[in-house]
């Protein structure tokens, strides 16, 4: 964007608008709700093109709960076959891109 005053006229200005559109690597859900109510159930990433992926859940005192390098695996908000509480988790997640980033 360009903007200055002109002195013919001082409410002159230029303004550019781009718009570049991507498709995302991955996305990665804000929250879920394992209450099996049929929604939200389970933490599930859904990939995009991407060649190696690892992701971890911790607690908030730094427990490893879940952990795993399938895409097509997804946290149950479970550890050792029982729920965790309701809190705040961690998560580390680690991927290569298509192009290797």
């Amino acid at each position: 964007m360009k903007a200055w005053e002109n002195e013919a006229n001082p409410d002159t200005s230029w303004s550019n608008e781009v718009e570049i559109k991507f498709t995302p690597v991955l996305w990665v859900p804000n929250a879920f709700t394992p209450n099996n109510d049929g929604f939200n159930n389970s933490f599930v990433i859904v990939p995009g093109a991407i060649k190696t992926f690892e992701i971890e859940i911790f607690s908030r005192w730094g427990e490893l709960l879940f952990s795993s390098t399938d895409t097509q695996k997804s946290w149950d908000g479970t550890f050792k076959g029982k729920p965790c509480e309701d809190g705040v988790y961690v998560y580390r997640l680690r991927y290569k891109g298509g192009d290797n980033v």
